[in-house]
């Protein structure tokens, strides 16, 4: 979870309006060059006794990216070592083992980079994490 501090800009009926300021966070952010210097508006759910002006803190869960991460990199990485294992183990088109191995590699890397950025955009498009408001500031 990553964790900003917002103020509160009005609360009404169960929704909180609170407006973040970029952070050291943001610089490490590939959407940060989009963003500029500028604060964030987010209507979330209230918490209990929450007031216009109150300091809270907003968490954003980061799981997604992370996976998001893992599946781009990961999957490419298992099909180099997948490609060079077979094509050691069993040559194809009557190449040598070592140019079978670069071949089936390349190959592998190739699709299984296609299917990662296929199923990301899929997967990207329906989960937009949400910010939640953790906590106030003074608890």
């Amino acid at each position: 979870m990553l964790e900003e501090r917002a103020k509160v800009v009005a609360v009404h009926n169960g929704r909180a309006t609170v407006e973040l300021e970029p952070s050291g966070h943001c610089g490490g952010c590939a959407m940060a060059a989009l963003c500029g210097e500028r604060k964030y508006r987010f209507e979330l759910d209230a918490v209990d006794g929450l007031e216009s002006g109150q300091t809270v803190i907003v968490a954003l869960d980061r799981s997604g990216s992370l996976r998001g991460i893992l599946l781009l990199f990961g999957l490419p990485l298992v099909g180099l070592v997948s490609g060079v294992l077979l094509g050691q183990h069993y040559p194809v088109f009557g190449l040598s083992p070592e140019v079978s191995s670069a071949a089936l590699a390349l190959m592998f890397v190739a699709v299984a980079a296609v299917v990662a950025l296929i199923y990301e955009k899929k997967v990207a498009t329906k989960h937009i994490p949400q910010p939640t408001i953790v906590r106030t500031e003074d608890q």
